[in-house]
């Protein structure tokens, strides 16, 4: 909605004079909106008074603060949690974000959650291609790049008062228009991903985790490693760390099957001990081009 302030050229003169009269008295008070006249809705904050997802933003903000708050009590130590906000405005970014962070020895790992509703699309991306002008256009989970980085890297460094250079971005995800920052159960997947990034990365970097080794787990046995791709034709829905549906037309599993069977003759593929070691899932669309004219 566009806000209009009917013009008084008789009264600018006049107007300007008061103008300038109380910010003499106002002197080094804190601005309540950054923005100057522009209206703020909804929550009190910087973020509100700039897009239309502010909303939802400091309701993801508060709805983590108050867990990690809860979950800082449990560590003893080293291994503190941090929830930082990245406002858009302050980088000439597209979409605002929070980073959650966690520090173990000298390393300090962050997840960025770019929240979509609070900007837009970025610019298209203009191609020549033979002389001919394409426009490209691209998504919200562009906007989540180098530059969204260094700027989320910066903050951090500036919230907790540490060094750039030892904060590790654990990638980030693109928190979606569609999810519901009213779902506790969404609220905890979320959560649960994020950490989960941050605690893999220091466990790697800081206590120099080497993952589970494949080769040690066969050894001692004559198992096989099988692949299999199958279409699928479950009906199950599964979900994604925002609550979105992951479409699973085809999966790609890796699993292990070990040839326990008494003895004798038996192939491994009559073994029953099979185990699951991953499943990937994807999508196909078919697209049909009709025939083309002479």
């Amino acid at each position: 909605m566009a806000v209009q302030t009917p013009s008084n050229k008789g009264n600018t003169t006049k107007q300007a004079e008061t103008n300038q009269g109380q910010a003499n008295t106002q002197g080094a008070k804190s601005k309540s909106n950054m923005f100057g006249s522009l209206p703020t809705f909804g929550l009190q904050s910087a973020v509100t008074s700039f897009g239309h997802g502010g909303e939802v933003f400091e309701k993801l903000y508060e709805a983590f603060s108050k867990r990690i708050k809860d979950a800082n009590t449990e560590v003893k130590g080293e291994g503190q949690y941090h929830v930082i906000k990245v406002l858009k405005q302050k980088a000439g970014l597209n979409y605002s974000g929070i980073v959650l962070t966690q520090t173990v020895g000298s390393v300090t790992s962050a997840h960025i959650l770019m929240i979509e509703k609070t900007g837009d699309y970025p610019d298209k991306l203009i191609e020549n291609v033979n002389g001919v002008r394409y426009e490209l256009t691209r998504t919200p989970a562009d906007a989540l790049d180098d530059r969204y980085v260094v700027q989320a890297k910066l903050t951090v460094a500036e919230q907790l008062g540490i060094d750039a250079n030892s904060i590790v971005i654990t990638d980030g995800t693109l928190v979606p228009n569609e999810f519901d920052v009213n779902s506790e159960s969404q609220v905890e997947d979320l959560l649960r991903n994020t950490i989960n990034a941050v605690m893999a990365e220091n466990a790697i970097r800081v206590q120099d985790y080497k993952g589970v080794n494949l080769a040690d787990l066969t050894s001692g046995g004559n198992g096989k490693f099988f692949v299999n791709m199958f279409f699928s034709g479950d009906k199950t829905s599964y979900l994604d760390q925002t609550g979105m549906p992951v479409r699973q037309d085809i999966c790609i599993s890796l699993s292990y099957k070990t040839n326990n069977t008494g003895g004798g003759n038996r192939s491994v593929n009559q073994g029953a001990d099979t185990v699951e070691i991953v499943k990937t899932y994807g999508y196909i669309d078919f697209e049909w081009t009709g025939p083309t004219k002479a």
